[in-house]
């Protein structure tokens, strides 16, 4: 009974003493006295940064890939050669190209013989200018139409005779001479002429020397042909006249003959549209005889241009595809890296080799969406190589991705920036980067911690003599440390950034009212 009432005594005791430190604690806490971190509002800068890491590269590298297959029969350059956009790098071999192209000309030689066939043209003569007039027959010959066989409108079948062309603008005299006398004279020989019907000589010119089949035959004669100027048409067959060849060794009789004469046949059947000639008239070699309407000639003429086509463009094909068997250098830099040999296949896709353009290098790192909006293209950057602490380099954003990454549920965006390298920065370092976006230099600027932003309204805790009051402020550019106050507080001033107890915190220091 007795060790019940003292454990009952001991409970109530300890009760009493909880209740008094409760009391004592609450009062302590009662009679704290509040306290705060102040700072003061003064002129500064406010300067807005985005920074990342990460890996410098050349701005220009490219994997030197073959446009056609082949077998790497040689390279041409070593690991660290400087190239020049051009320069040849690897040979490449491949019959079977080789063998298609060669295919490919005879194939555009064949196509081209079939036209001139088609057209009634020889394999050296000159094409029309315009071939779909191909249907024009043209003057084989100049001189005076003669037997012309056609009118405009009349149906022309292949082969039909369409006129003769003789020319008459010059005489054709001929003389009766022994063959020893044939030796005598040759082509281009010049020759007097005096014709028994008209007064005065004539130069002439010998075109022709037949000293007859049996020469050793003394009594067999040749014959020997003097042309003359006849722009008149005056001299005509039987005219006769004195001509003396050979520096005079030779003075015979001779006669005007016929004149040659060229017949013109009809390559291709239609109807004569235009006929631009005339019995008697003189024409031109060369010059318009008469256009023919032919749609079967026309269909067949623009099927065998399309097929001419089409090997031209087979023939470009294979001759590109032989010049592609040396690879050549799209960029000029530096061979960073050579991953094929002599022997190897290569094909289009599997880079040979590698060329880096160390002239200029970049670095490109990514920029929170909450970041990205101030940067723009041409905002300068700081670029420090972390293994060359001492080494910043100035360089400019180039690029801003339009499109984020999604890592993590957050978006961030590729940002590239591009520097001139220290000689000593190396492909592949890792480096900090610092875009300055935005600066505003002698403002008003307070801690960002001591603003207070709700419902689109800003206010700060300003220290004053009767205690501390709870300003409304417009604020402006903020980096995160720094925050510009555009009114509503004057320099010196002080604001408050925490609310502590000395009793509680007793490390803070003079700042704290």
């Amino acid at each position: 009974m007795f060790k019940r009432k003292w454990i009952l005594g001991l409970v109530i005791v300890v009760v009493l003493l909880a209740g008094y430190g409760l009391l004592r604690a609450r009062a302590a806490v009662q009679t704290m006295t509040p306290q705060y971190v102040t700072d003061q509002a003064q002129i500064g800068d406010v300067v807005v940064i985005v920074s990342g890491t990460a890996h410098l590269e050349p701005e220009n590298r490219r994997s030197v890939m073959p446009g056609v297959s082949g077998d790497v029969s040689s390279i041409l350059v070593a690991e660290g050669d400087r190239v020049e956009v051009g320069e040849s790098l690897v040979v490449l071999t491949n019959e079977d190209l080789q063998f298609q192209h060669e295919r490919n000309l005879l194939d555009l030689q064949s196509a081209r013989l079939s036209l001139r066939d088609m057209l009634g043209i020889g394999p050296n003569d000159p094409l029309p200018a315009d071939l779909m007039t191909a249907t024009t027959m043209s003057l084989p010959s100049g001189g005076r139409i003669q037997n012309l066989q056609v009118s405009e409108q009349d149906k022309v079948t292949p082969g039909m005779l369409i006129a003769e062309v003789i020319d008459d603008t010059r005489a054709h005299l001929r003389i009766r001479v022994t063959p020893t006398e044939a030796g005598w004279v040759e082509v281009g020989d010049e020759a007097t002429v005096y014709f028994h019907q008209f007064t005065g000589t004539y130069p002439g010119e010998v075109t022709e020397v037949d000293p007859e089949p049996v020469p050793e035959d003394q009594t067999a004669m040749g014959s020997v042909t003097v042309l003359v100027d006849n722009p008149a048409g005056l001299l005509t067959p039987g005219h006769t006249a004195d001509i003396n060849l050979a520096n005079g060794r030779i003075r015979r009789r001779g006669e005007v003959v016929d004149p040659p004469s060229t017949r013109i046949f009809a390559d291709i059947g239609g109807t004569v549209e235009s006929l631009f000639v005339r019995e008697g008239r003189l024409v031109r070699e060369g010059g318009p005889l008469l256009t023919l309407s032919s749609p079967s000639f026309s269909v067949a003429l623009n099927q065998q241009l399309v097929r001419i086509r089409g090997a031209e463009m087979a023939v470009d094909r294979s001759r590109s595809n032989l010049e592609a068997l040396v690879v050549t250098a799209p960029i000029a830099g530096e061979v960073s890296q050579l991953t094929a040999k002599e022997g190897d296949a290569a094909s289009p896709g599997t880079p040979v080799l590698t060329i880096s353009d160390y002239g200029s290098m970049s670095i490109t790192i990514e920029v929170d969406e909450l970041d990205i909006s101030p940067l723009e293209i041409g905002h300068q950057a700081r670029v420090t190589p972390e293994a060359l602490p001492q080494v910043h380099m100035i360089g400019e954003a180039t690029s801003i991705a339009r499109v984020a990454t999604i890592q993590g549920g957050v978006a961030a965006y590729p940002v590239k920036v591009v520097v001139t390298p220290h000689q000593d920065v190396r492909d592949g370092m890792s480096a900090n980067v610092k875009i300055e976006v935005q600066r505003r230099s002698g403002v008003l600027v307070i801690p960002a911690e001591a603003v207070i932003t709700a419902d689109d309204e800003s206010t700060v805790r300003v220290v004053t003599e009767d205690g501390v009051e709870t300003r409304t402020v417009e604020t402006g550019l903020s980096d995160g440390a720094r925050t510009e106050i555009l009114s509503g507080l004057e320099a010196g001033e002080e604001v408050v950034i925490a609310s502590v107890s000395r009793d509680m915190f007793p490390m803070f220091g003079p700042r704290m009212r």
